[in-house]
Order: C-alpha cells, then structure tokens, then sequence
C-alpha cells in the first residue's frame, strides 16, 4: 500500500485557506496538517516562481561539506548561473579549478579544469555530470547546483513528508548577512519521515525570495543520532547579471578550457 504523503494536500492548502493548521473547506477529507508545514511549502513554492523570473545571476558562493567522514574545509567559489538554457560556471577563489556546464552544449558533459593535484596532469575533463569522478568532491552533481534548483528539492522533501509525521517546523521572521530573511528549521524526527536528513535550516531573503543558506545535518547510529552534513550560502548576489552565450564558452578567453 503506497503511503500518503503531504504532497496532495499541501497543494489544496496553498488555494485553500488554513488557520491553525484546519483548511476551512468542510468537505475536504485531507487530515490536518501542521500549519508550519504549509507556510514551509508556500515559501519555497513562491522562491520558486520568484525565481523563476530571474534570467542569470552571479554570487560568491560558499559551501562546506562533509565528505567520506571528514567534514571539509569552507570552499569559496565565484559562481554564474543562467536559468534558460541552464548553465553554471564555477571558479574557486584558491585558484585550485574551474567547471563549466550548459545544457544542450559540450554532450551533457561538463568541463572542469584542476591547477593542482595528479588531476592537473590532464588540461581539461569531460565527465558525465553524475559520474563517479565528477561527483568525487560534491554531494550534487553540478546540475543541481543554484537556488531555483534547491528550492524545487526542497519543495519536493516537503511533499514526501508522510501524513503522519510528527515534526517539529518553525518558521520565523529573522536576519540574514544584514537583510530581513526567513528561517525555515525542521527537525524530520526519524528516518522513516526523511532519510537523507534529520535537521535543516534555511534562510529565504524577504525581499527576493533568494535561498541564502541552507544548513542540512544527517542521520547517525541508525536514526539515534545526527551529524552535520552540508552547509551552503549565497553571498554577493547580482541579480541584474545579464549572462551571455560567451559566459558558458568553453572558448571564451578568460576561462582554461581551450588553453
């Protein structure tokens, strides 16, 4: 039997008017649901249309992780990204590499360039973005990098929840890097509910509806404990970027690729 999920109701509450987490509608059958849940979900959905409307935009973009059991150092990255036709590109601020994708270019592949390490040996890589060396330092393949990609997983999470999860959600007028910001904090409480995360805390600018950080933490001990996993955060952010063609050419003469 497939388990309910909040994905169905959620998308009634967001036409639906909710108080205290009862939709008004007196015929609706659909359980109630934590009205912290709906807010979450009404956010990112709103991100995302917001998003949406934005052609490209350019950010100092900051990630640390925790790979094969060490949680590694920050990771400062220049990054461009253009919604149609998807496209990023990535230059770390240690010059240590730059990657290139573009969707429908380069045969889905994307290209990187590495300055330091046995991988400087070779000028230039072409790797399947999913591919087991492509995905040797990241956690998500390049293809999911930026905010309008986050918040569609992230809305996605939301909708999975099972029905009869109990969470515990906040949602909160807050600051963030001086601006006035939503925190979105969930604790999923088992990995039957999530898992692949046991806490997440997200940060939403009020004014752009722009995912600024997002701090994830993951199971451990089987569900008994938790740990960090992920952080990433926006900086810098140039919404009028106006990103050409010649921004994701792997000819274009500012980047390695064609050295």
């Amino acid at each position: 039997m497939e388990i309910a999920t909040a994905a169905s109701s959620l998308k009634t509450a967001a036409l639906t008017p909710v108080i205290n987490g009862q939709s008004l509608d007196q015929h609706s059958d659909i359980p109630p649901l934590n009205p912290q849940l709906v807010e979450c979900y009404r956010n990112l959905d709103r991100a995302i249309r917001q998003l949406s409307t934005v052609h490209s935009y350019t950010a100092r973009w900051v990630r640390q992780i925790r790979l094969y059991g060490s949680v590694r150092d920050e990771e400062h990255v220049d990054l461009k990204v253009r919604h149609e036709p998807f496209s990023v590109h990535l230059n770390w601020l240690d010059g240590s590499q730059q990657a290139l994708y573009s969707e429908g270019l380069y045969d889905g592949k994307l290209i990187a360039h590495k300055s330091r390490g046995f991988a400087s040996l070779r000028p230039v890589w072409r790797l399947l973005p999913e591919s087991r060396i492509a995905m040797k330092d990241s956690r998500y393949p390049i293809t999911q990098i930026g905010m309008l990609r986050l918040a569609e997983r992230l809305k996605q999470v939301v909708s999975d929840i099972p029905l009869e999860a109990k969470l515990d959600v906040s949602v909160t007028r807050s600051e963030f890097q001086n601006r006035p910001a939503i925190r979105q904090y969930v604790n999923f409480g088992s990995p039957a509910v999530q898992s692949d995360y046991s806490e997440s805390e997200l940060f939403i600018d009020e004014e752009t509806m722009g995912l600024v950080s997002i701090t994830n933490h993951g199971w451990t001990n089987g569900g008994e404990g938790s740990e960090f996993i992920e952080h990433y955060r926006y900086e810098q952010i140039n919404w009028d970027a106006r990103l050409t063609d010649e921004d994701f050419d792997e000819k274009n003469e500012a980047y390695p690729f064609a050295r």
